[in-house]
């Protein structure tokens, strides 16, 4: 088992090859094996050139990624993170997300804790979200965004503020006025054939529609499941 806390668990004043070797020896790694852990560790999280830098020297984001090799040094068969991308670069961000990526396709477990539900979407296979303690909803990433309605947006030239108010009027729509942009959340079949007349009706005429696949990001996840924390599990 290997636990990446949110909390940074490294000592500042060591360097990166010092600490992997001090977590690496509590492991009980010993001799050639605990210096070839340390070389791959600090390859894999980008680290190598800055190996004999202290840590508190490091950037966050830098950090970030030696406290994610850390808990790599005994090769654990089972990856626990929690929040590891919390206010870090979008450098250091996309190489621990790339890291998750590979190790779970090498086949070690991952459960993965994390608020950013692009995250989420980006790199797992499976998802739960929990609200306060209670399971909100569980399975297939794709299983769960098939329960989002699709997303319909249009445009028009001008939109009058009549028309805006009988849109809203209308069942699971969502109207958000920027400018000339009106995009709609509703079934493709049921706005197609009630937006057009109500936008039509005092001569504004709707550009074609098209269709958005919806994401963890959209507004109707975010309303239906209340989410505030996911649990996100990424298996090999």
């Amino acid at each position: 088992l290997g636990v990446v806390p949110q909390n940074l668990a490294i000592y500042p004043d060591l360097t990166a090859r010092e600490n992997l070797d001090f977590f690496g020896r509590l492991y009980g790694l010993r001799g050639d094996r605990l210096d070839k852990r340390i070389e791959e560790t600090l390859e894999l999280a980008g680290l190598s050139p800055r190996a004999d830098d202290a840590a508190g020297t490091f950037s966050g984001g830098m950090k970030r990624r030696l406290n994610f090799a850390v808990a790599l040094m005994h090769e654990p068969s089972l990856l626990i993170l929690d929040e590891p991308t919390v206010g870090v670069d979008p450098q250091s961000r996309a190489h621990l997300l790339n890291c998750v990526r590979k190790l779970g396709a090498a086949g070690t477990g991952v459960i993965y804790a994390s608020h950013y539900m692009e995250e989420v979407q980006a790199i797992c296979h499976r998802a739960a979200i929990i609200d306060h303690g209670r399971l909100l909803a569980c399975g297939p990433m794709s299983e769960l965004l098939q329960q989002v309605t699709p997303g319909i947006s249009f445009r028009v030239a001008a939109i009058p503020e009549p028309v805006v108010e009988r849109l809203r009027r209308l069942p699971n729509v969502t109207v958000a006025v920027n400018g000339r942009d009106v995009p709609g959340m509703n079934k493709a079949i049921r706005l197609a054939w009630k937006v057009p007349p109500a936008a039509t009706s005092s001569g504004t005429s709707p550009e074609p529609l098209w269709t958005s696949s919806p994401t963890t990001e959209s507004p109707s996840v975010r309303s239906k499941h209340r989410s505030r924390t996911w649990r996100n599990c990424f298996c090999g």
